[in-house]
């Protein structure tokens, strides 16, 4: 029942139950349950939170985006199977305990998580998302960052990844329901989700996790009218099943399918 603490909170937490009632934890144990705290129950500490704020002009956050390398996969077919399977290796290890076997954010751990580990076959993520994932972690959430890893392995995770999501049918929506989409967009959403929906709007800069950038990564039409009616509970994305009729959210949810843009193709 314990609201969300940034780390040195939880550690003020954890030295008052040995001082105070006598829990007996050694340096590492401390370690170790701080960690778990952080993970389940954390947010971004100030220094992460104030560079969020000035994103668009803080030298630290940017730098950090720039030297977030792009983990792209071979051109050649065996090389690109390789790298599959040495992500599928990795994904068993280090990742399915919190994403599941199958990637759906049905892990063993995933019960006591919130926000719950991303479901990876309902969203077509790209390249670049996934680079800057496995490098960076989520703020926010128990995503960690996994930079110390091979780059040969997070290369394989990003192979991996995208295998994971089965091709969809694609989008069919009349113009009218588009643009009634976009109106509702920029109405509803645009204030977190920025206007190109890149996730880059002054909202955006004080919620952790941050809002989905949907130019980088593409929700089933599905998962966002699941969305769109639960919410996503441990952020900021709120119900909206009492605000959008059936219809609007229909349009709502085929347009945002159309911002995904990889690598600024549109």
């Amino acid at each position: 029942m314990q609201p969300r603490f940034p780390q040195h909170q939880w550690e003020e937490t954890v030295g008052k139950m040995i001082k105070a009632y006598g829990a007996h934890l050694d340096t590492n144990q401390i370690r170790e349950v701080v960690g778990y705290l952080v993970a389940i129950n954390g947010v971004a500490p100030k220094e992460q939170t104030e560079d969020l704020i000035s994103a668009s002009s803080t030298t630290n956050l940017k730098q950090k985006v720039e030297t977030t390398p792009l983990f792209t996969m071979a051109a050649n077919s065996e090389d690109y199977a390789a790298e599959v399977k040495r992500g599928a290796a990795v994904f068993t290890l280090d990742c399915a305990g919190c994403h599941g076997v199958t990637g759906r954010g049905d892990g063993i751990a995933s019960q006591a998580l919130l926000p719950r580990p991303a479901n990876l076959s309902a969203t077509q993520f790209s390249a670049e998302l996934l680079s800057q994932v496995l490098w960076n972690g989520v703020p926010g959430t128990a995503m960690p960052s996994w930079r110390d890893l091979p780059k040969i392995d997070l290369t394989g995770l990003v192979a991996y990844l995208q295998t994971l999501h089965l091709p969809v049918k694609p989008n069919n929506a009349t113009t009218k329901t588009l643009a009634r989409g976009k109106t509702l967009f920029l109405q509803a959403c645009a204030a977190c989700h920025g206007i190109l929906g890149d996730g880059k709007s002054a909202a955006a800069a004080t919620l952790a996790p941050v809002p989905t950038n949907l130019r980088w990564e593409q929700p089933d039409l599905d998962y966002v009218l699941q969305v769109l009616h639960d919410g996503i509970p441990g952020t900021a994305m709120p119900v909206w099943k009492n605000q959008l009729s059936e219809s609007d959210s229909e349009s709502l949810a085929n347009y945002v399918r159309t911002l995904y843009a990889p690598n600024g193709t549109k």
